[in-house]
């Protein structure tokens, strides 16, 4: 049986003395698709950040690839953090931001050569924004510059792709066709993607299993299991109601177009 990518097991982690994290217990299987789920404030980007290594913690292991956060050799996980639009202003065309992907495994002091910029143009041609290797950042739409993000990721050519919020600032139509390239991606190149997401019911129709996160793991399972009531009740703080498409339904471009 093959060994989880991201392994982490009894995690606690606090901010002076108050717990953000208590004993939380998470796998990332090979080439699977996990979302985690929860309300602001209940912990998501602080576990992402101790598994990346950018946030210590007191109690509790943590491996991804087999190693250490933080000791994994570059290149090897991605990371896609909430977009900053003031990223807009920088002077960059989209090619040249995939290119940079390619730095973590080059080193700081060689140059990319024509085989790394082959690599990024294929990148690009994956997320579907091959068309745009040479538009400046500053005059994509909200979604080509998520797509042109994954794509610098992927130039690192990573085992591992984290992402958090992915979908801020999306509208409807692009966030079905994010999560739709999200999961070719998994699909033709085996990667492992984690990602945060506040909502349980558009991320239940692309991801193989959801972990509901309030400061605690709550449930961890695969999708179309039904969530109890309860532990709805304990991640959100009340009961709400959960509107989930899958591929029968008619109304849903997801199960026409892309399948």
């Amino acid at each position: 049986m093959s060994e989880p990518r991201i392994n982490v097991r009894d995690l606690t982690v606090r901010y002076g003395t108050k717990i953000a994290l208590d004993r939380v217990t998470l796998d990332v299987m090979p080439g699977e698709m996990v979302s985690i789920v929860g309300p602001n404030g209940g912990g998501k980007t602080t576990l992402l950040k101790v598994i990346l290594g950018m946030k210590a913690f007191d109690e509790g292991t943590v491996q991804i690839l087999g190693g250490k956060p933080g000791h994994v050799a570059p290149g090897e996980v991605g990371y896609l953090p909430q977009i900053n639009q003031h990223l807009r202003d920088f002077p960059i065309h989209s090619l040249d931001l995939v290119l940079m992907g390619r730095f973590p495994r080059l080193g700081l002091l060689k140059r990319p050569g024509p085989k790394d910029r082959e690599l990024a143009a294929a990148c690009l041609d994956i997320v579907g924004m091959s068309d745009f290797s040479d538009v400046p950042v500053q005059a994509l739409s909200g979604g080509q510059l998520q797509r042109v993000f994954i794509a610098r990721a992927l130039a690192m050519e990573p085992k591992v792709l984290i992402l958090d919020e992915p979908s801020t600032g999306l509208d409807a139509v692009s966030q079905e066709d994010f999560y739709v390239t999200l999961r070719r991606l998994r699909d033709k190149q085996g990667i492992s993607i984690l990602m945060v997401s506040h909502d349980i019911g558009v991320v239940s129709n692309y991801v193989d299993k959801i972990a509901c996160l309030n400061r605690r793991i709550h449930y961890h399972g695969p999708v179309g299991e039904e969530i109890p009531e309860k532990v709805i009740q304990e991640v959100f703080g009340r009961n709400i109601q959960i509107l989930v498409h899958n591929k029968n339904c008619v109304t849903c471009r997801e199960g026409h177009s892309h399948e």
